[in-house]
Formats: structure tokens, C-alpha cells, sequence
């Protein structure tokens, strides 16, 4: 429990000095308004492209990461739910 509670609070630590490093770069450009973005989802995106266009692949790695991340919960969450009805049926 003391580990996961350490990873929570990591996560959710990385996840506020992200918003808070976003908010600071475009505190006087809203990008809603320009038609820059058209969501907030596409924030931390937009961010990680307009800082990683002079660095080769960096862009490419970031999207890798994330698809990788929502593919291995996609995977875990079917996982989970096939066993459930496995066991609901057997």
C-alpha cells in the first residue's frame, strides 16, 4: 500500500508540474481561441510538438508512449473482464 501511495503521488505530482509548466509557456496565448487546438485534450500534445520540433524522433517517442500506455490498459482491462465472464459462465 506504501508503494502504491508513493506511485500515486508521483504520478500525480508529474501530472501537476505538467499543467502547471503548460500554463506558464501559454499564459498569454489561449490556444482554444486562436483555433491553435481545437479541445483541451490536445494541450499536453501541442506542447510536447511545439517543444520537440527541433529535436529528431522526440515527437514520434512521445506518441509511441502514449498509444503504448493506453494499449497495455486496454489489454489488462479485457483481460480482467474475460476472466470475470469465464468464471461467471463456468
Amino acid at each position: 500500500m506504501i508503494l502504491y501511495s508513493v506511485g500515486v503521488i508521483m504520478f500525480t505530482i508529474i501530472g501537476i508540474l505538467t499543467g502547471l509548466t503548460i500554463y506558464v509557456i501559454y499564459a498569454d496565448c489561449d490556444l482554444l481561441t486562436t483555433k491553435i487546438i481545437e479541445t483541451n485534450d490536445q494541450l499536453v500534445p501541442y506542447y510536447v510538438m511545439d517543444v520537440a520540433k527541433n529535436i529528431p524522433g522526440l515527437a514520434g517517442l512521445f506518441t509511441a508512449g502514449l498509444f503504448s500506455a493506453a494499449l497495455s490498459s486496454l489489454s489488462a482491462i479485457l483481460n480482467c473482464m474475460t476472466g470475470a465472464i469465464y468464471e461467471d459462465f463456468k
